[in-house]
């Protein structure tokens, strides 16, 4: 996670980033404009070339708790999107305020451990962001399964 604070819209710099950055790799970028509390972020899934960036308030985004619960329980389709949507909705844990803030993220692992419907569907986005804000690999869900086991 790379996080840059300047004060104009970052498309330029977005797009040069992505020419020299291995793209095996995934990447998230949260970029803060100097002076205020907006946030952009991008994202790239591995072996993408092209950053997406994150509409904050699309409608990928705003999807109901039913409907996220639904999407959790089926394999296969976990995503960052997904991650981020559950965030939202306050499954496995929230943002802290109101802008969506990859830095000021608390996570509830007694009620959803996201991690787990990562390592499930391979979502090596998800699991790298979980990763560096120290996600319990060894905690067991309700099946008494670990994230390692889940995800070999």
């Amino acid at each position: 996670m790379i996080e840059v604070d300047c004060s104009e819209y970052p498309s330029k710099a977005v797009d040069c980033l992505a020419k020299v950055l291995d793209e095996q790799k995934p990447l998230i970028i949260q970029w803060d404009l100097m002076h205020s509390a907006e946030h952009f972020m991008f994202f790239r899934k591995p072996g993408h070339c092209a950053f997406t960036q994150l509409e904050v308030d699309s409608d990928s985004l705003s999807i109901s708790e039913t409907e996220l619960t639904d999407r959790l329980s089926k394999e296969g389709n976990f995503e960052f999107l997904l991650f981020l949507t559950s965030l939202r909705l306050h499954i496995g844990g929230y943002f802290k305020g109101d802008t969506l803030d990859l830095l000021k993220v608390s996570f509830d692992v007694n009620q959803e451990n996201l991690i787990d419907y990562a390592a499930r569907d391979d979502d090596s986005l998800s699991l790298c962001f979980l990763l560096l804000v120290d996600c319990d690999l060894a905690h067991q869900n309700e099946e008494e399964n670990r994230t390692l086991g889940i995800a070999a």
